[in-house]
């Protein structure tokens, strides 16, 4: 066989080639055309109606860690705990003791208890920390995560979250505009973990202007903006 034989192009792979081209230069000439902030909407209209007929799972974006609610789930035990001591390791390099305030998940007696835990960095006295204990016994707990005061409430609001789909899912909704961080990450992989359906049930109360500054705005992570072209 000649390995230089030249291919015959038949008439069908000539029109898909010609269609696909003449597609994207329809759509080249449409964004770059004047007034895009006033076509953002129609996009966000034809991502809506074209929801039915995509996958279910969203492929806009993807859970970067798992949630708040997942390590509830998980682990057997939840707390939110202070550090109270400004004195180094108790049991050694990177081990601090801390004071549990609340219990999200767990024995309520726990609340108040004294418990070691490892941390990354030296805390701060009176920091607080999000726990994760596995093992009811003498729980294992996990690297304490350092959380500020205003994601306190949102924690909280976990414990007794109720409902499932776009209904649990709306919980979430205004959280994608916090303060904090950690709150922010949080909500977003909610959003990231639900389906395009339960995405579009709540396409009525989202914040139209947030979403347009937000798909904007450079400064935000591709992931984020991702998830805002699926409102």
């Amino acid at each position: 066989m000649n390995k230089f034989a030249t291919h015959v192009y038949d008439r069908d792979e000539l029109n898909g080639v010609g269609s696909v081209a003449r597609t994207w230069h329809r759509w080249k000439a449409w964004f770059a055309g004047p007034c895009l902030l006033a076509k953002l909407p129609l996009l966000i209209v034809a991502c809506l109606a074209s929801l039915d007929t995509v996958a279910d799972a969203c492929p806009f974006c993807s859970a970067l860690a798992p949630t708040l609610s997942d390590d509830i789930e998980e682990g057997a035990v939840a707390v939110i705990a202070c550090f109270v001591s400004e004195n180094e390791a108790l049991d050694g390099p990177g081990t601090y003791p801390m004071r549990i305030t609340a219990v999200l998940k767990g024995d309520s007696d726990l609340k108040d208890s004294l418990i070691e835990v490892t941390a990354k960095n030296p805390p701060a006295k009176g920091e607080l920390f999000w726990l994760v204990g596995y093992g009811q016994e003498r729980p294992q707990w996990s690297p304490a995560k350092s959380i500020s005061k205003t994601a306190v409430p949102y924690l909280l609001s976990l414990r007794d979250l109720k409902g499932s789909g776009a209904e649990r899912l709306e919980h979430f909704l205004s959280f994608l505009q916090h303060s904090d961080p950690i709150v922010v990450s949080d909500a977003y992989n909610e959003f990231a973990d639900a389906s395009l359906t339960e995405i579009a049930a709540l396409s009525g109360k989202l914040d139209r202007s947030w979403v347009i500054a937000t798909l904007l705005d450079p400064a935000v992570t591709r992931h984020r903006r991702r998830l805002c072209w699926t409102f």
